[in-house]
């Protein structure tokens, strides 16, 4: 008799159906997997997940229940090699806020993914659902979410309010204030407690290769003279690149304001990289 589309035969198959990670064990999520336990095959299970996707991009609540009622798990991520959205990350893209707060009842995953849900949230202007999210704690990528926000004041606000603090995940977005020009973003988030004295590499326009460069140098490379000015006024340390920069683009006033520092034992700024990695580790 042939077998129904779900058994709960396994067999060696799993690998060939990308069931694996790129180290060879079995994908941890199908090894936790409610179904894997009972006996039911590692291809099998992948199927039922993907459907469960599919139910939930309907917007049809009682369909979604039902897959979890049947085993469906809310919080599970897909192996590597499958390219697939959390749960709700979907219910966020797709507006479904009903099938969002479901899905978070059943301890639905809320951070990771293809893009993590808090990301989407912001993209796609879902206040209900952010607002959710970050109550729900701890984000690795609150960071990307707030800098998302700088044409979006209410969501940033939201963020804040509830317990995203400036000081230690408004670095990244500090820095897309300075690359972007909004000189206001950058004062407000440095009086927040934003870090400008950071570096970020960068591909140097003057022949160096990609190197470390401070806040004062992408101010000037993308030609935003005012915010550079009010990083200096602020009391960033501008190094010699960020002199050299300013005579290859000959910015006579930066250059003249800059001629005034001493480039000696400048010291090291940290890496905004390495800050980030600290704050999530």
């Amino acid at each position: 008799m042939e077998e129904g589309p779900i058994t709960n035969t396994q067999n060696n198959t799993d690998e060939e159906d990308g069931a694996r990670d790129w180290d060879g064990t079995l994908h941890w999520d199908l090894q936790q997997h409610p179904l894997y336990k009972e006996g039911y095959r590692a291809r099998d299970i992948l199927l039922v997940q993907r459907a469960f996707l599919a139910a939930i991009s309907t917007g049809l609540k009682e369909l979604v229940n039902c897959f979890l009622d049947c085993g469906a798990v809310a919080g599970f991520a897909f192996p590597v090699n499958e390219k697939h959205p959390l749960p709700v990350s979907l219910a966020i893209r797709h507006g479904h806020d009903a099938i969002f707060d479901l899905l978070i009842k059943h301890k639905a995953r809320t951070c990771g993914g293809v893009e993590c849900p808090i990301v989407e949230a912001v993209k796609y202007h879902r206040f209900h659902e952010l607002r959710a999210l970050v109550r729900l704690g701890v984000c690795g990528h609150w960071d990307e979410a707030l800098s998302l926000t700088l044409d979006t004041r209410p969501m940033f606000d939201l963020m804040v309010e509830n317990g995203v603090e400036i000081k230690k995940y408004g670095h990244v977005a500090l820095y897309g204030a300075i690359t972007e020009g909004k000189k206001d973003w950058v004062e407000f988030l440095i009086s927040e407690g934003a870090d400008p004295n950071l570096c970020l590499s960068t591909e140097s326009v003057i022949g160096d290769g990609e190197k470390k460069y401070s806040s004062i140098y992408h101010a000037i490379l993308r030609g935003h003279l005012d915010v550079c000015k009010f990083l200096i006024e602020h009391g960033v340390q501008p190094e010699e690149d960020d002199l050299q920069l300013a005579r290859e683009k000959e910015y006579d006033e930066i250059v003249g304001i800059l001629s005034g520092y001493s480039y000696v034992d400048v010291p090291e700024k940290e890496d905004l990289v390495t800050r980030w990695i600290n704050t999530h580790s």
